[in-house]
């Protein structure tokens, strides 16, 4: 598509710029060799003259689509859980072995009384030990202090590429050791739980500013060039956007770090919804399409429930007018429902359509209805295996729920939290984009 796009312009004489061709010329000049014999092929078969700018987008393609690939199925990279106490680390890694049935990562506890030299021995020690277990690197993950030097110091000794990430919780343990688990690379895991903290942090502390900062909603579309298949995305999108609404950002990728700070600076402004373009980009739990799922007529669907209109409150409120009858407000608690189906969605990453959402915010309704009146004692089939599959999930929706349990006086049965975290699971939509919960 960028190829078909580039003989347009040329063709038309428009005028093709790399805003930054040195840079690539150096930095990639394997790439950059290849994509000039590629060029020349293409300007043989297509009798046109590729303008040397072009070469350095091409070149562009080929490092990208290289770097994507470079994973190491076979050998994990390890993860040691290293922490301060007598059984912080253990405790941590246990429960996240536990929650994803898995057998991955080492614990080493570091007692008040030992010393920092004595615990970097004992690290060492173990590491050169069992050198074959970390071929393809070593992630430590520490709680605070010196533990975090620990890094350098393994690498400069062992010649083991190690990384550290100081203020670990359970969270991140287990997003270390699930990816580890996939057989993903050290610098991929180091860089996804960076802006899984990332992300965590801002919703901790934006919680309060959400809605007047994300006062609008939207897509950024991207290519090499911002022009080119950017452009023919736009105008896909625009087709069914109600602009007003939801605005389209055309970007350009020139590189994989610049363009996640972009990102950053638009969070501060909108809600992005998805990013579509012809590079992948994995940053803040956002969507991603590419470029030829949004000219597939199927995949487009999800994008559109994306930025789907949500069923106003007022409907839902009229909905229920009358058979809610022992809340103070039913306004406030189908508001408070709505935002709880939207953390859920966010916190398994799924997706659900807009009907879906409606129902299950009048489900929910209904549910504290009856648990304030004649009470609820349906029973789950194969509860326990369930609850073993969807642990993490469960999880999810009975934090979710404490507020709903606290603000109405009722309690949730656990076969009623199983039955919403079914819901919630069945009814997720098909996406283009990898979640979380499906690797």
């Amino acid at each position: 598509m960028h190829l078909q796009l580039t003989f347009d312009r040329i063709r038309k004489e428009v005028p093709i710029v790399h805003p930054d061709l040195n840079r690539v010329r150096k930095k990639l000049k394997t790439e950059f060799q290849v994509a000039l014999d590629l060029s020349t092929l293409i300007e043989e078969e297509m009798q046109l003259e590729i303008p040397f700018d072009e070469i350095g987008f091409i070149s562009m393609f080929l490092s990208i689509q290289l770097g994507q690939k470079e994973q190491f199925p076979q050998n994990k990279v390890g993860v040691i859980v290293l922490m301060h106490g007598n059984s912080t680390a253990s405790s941590i890694l246990s429960a996240s072995q536990e929650l994803l049935d898995s057998s991955q990562g080492i614990a080493m506890d570091m007692s008040l009384d030992t010393s920092v030299n004595q615990m970097y021995q004992k690290l060492l020690n173990y590491v050169q030990e069992n050198q074959s277990m970390f071929l393809n690197g070593l992630l430590l993950l520490t709680d605070m202090g010196s533990l975090n030097s620990f890094a350098t110091l393994l690498y400069e000794e062992t010649g083991i590429r190690t990384k550290a990430v100081s203020m670990t919780s359970t969270m991140i343990v287990i997003e270390a050791l699930r990816m580890s688990e996939m057989g993903r690379s050290l610098e991929d895991i180091y860089q996804n739980i960076q802006t899984s903290f990332e992300t965590i942090v801002r919703e901790q502390f934006q919680t309060d500013l959400k809605d007047n900062k994300h006062s609008k909603k939207a897509i950024v579309v991207t290519c090499f060039t911002g022009e080119g298949v950017a452009a023919k995305l736009y105008e896909r999108i625009a087709a069914f956007v109600d602009q007003a609404k939801v605005e389209i950002i055309p970007m350009q990728f020139i590189e994989r770090e610049t363009f996640k700070k972009h990102i950053d600076e638009l969070l501060a402004e909108y809600e992005i919804k998805a990013i579509a373009g012809t590079v992948e980009v994995e940053y803040q739990n956002i969507p991603f399409f590419f470029a030829y799922d949004v000219f597939d007529d199927e995949k487009l669907k999800v994008l559109k429930s994306i930025i789907k209109d949500e069923i106003a409150t007022e409907t839902i409120v009229n909905s229920l007018e009358g058979s809610i009858k022992h809340v103070d407000s039913l306004l406030v608690l189908v508001e408070t429902l709505k935002t709880i189906v939207q953390q859920v969605q966010s916190q398994m990453h799924i997706i659900l359509e807009a009907d879906v959402e409606s129902g299950l915010v009048i489900h929910l309704a209904f549910l504290v209805e009856t648990l304030r009146t004649t009470g609820m004692n349906r029973q789950f089939s194969n509860l326990a295996v369930f609850q073993k599959k969807y642990r993490l999930e469960i999880d999810i929706l009975k934090t979710s729920m404490i507020s709903i349990e606290k603000n109405y006086n009722i309690h949730i049965p656990e076969d009623e939290i199983v039955y919403l975290t079914e819901a919630f699971i069945k009814n997720q939509m098909d996406t283009p984009f990898r979640l979380y919960t499906q690797s």
